[in-house]
């Protein structure tokens, strides 16, 4: 008889308290961490990309890349765009001299 209410008990629980689905607490997961991604993304400083961003133009170009102006990111509007100031450019030449390319700011 003890089988029989434990068993009972067991059907009535599961049926009062189902257990959350997995693919409910993933959704809700990514959603969470997409919302925080796009709040982070429009509130931050973009001003701490300029050294990883200048690395890797130089690493991609064999240029020696410099960024010491302002990075601004406008995301959140009908035509998204960068701009970057105090650009510099600058290309290695054989007699060790290194003329401007591209200059801006």
């Amino acid at each position: 008889m003890g089988s029989v209410n434990g068993l009972i008990n067991h059907f009535w629980h599961a049926r009062l308290f189902p257990p959350a689905p997995t693919t409910t607490w993933a959704l809700l997961g990514a959603g969470s961490l997409v919302a925080l991604l796009l709040v982070l993304s429009s509130v931050s400083d973009w001003n701490f990309l300029r050294a990883p961003l200048a690395h890797s133009t130089t690493a991609n170009t064999d240029r020696e890349t410099s960024i010491t102006g302002n990075l601004r990111v406008h995301l959140w509007s009908w035509n998204p765009s960068a701009q970057i100031d105090g650009l510099t450019i600058r290309i290695l030449s054989e007699r060790g001299v290194n003329p401007c390319l591209v200059s801006s700011g």
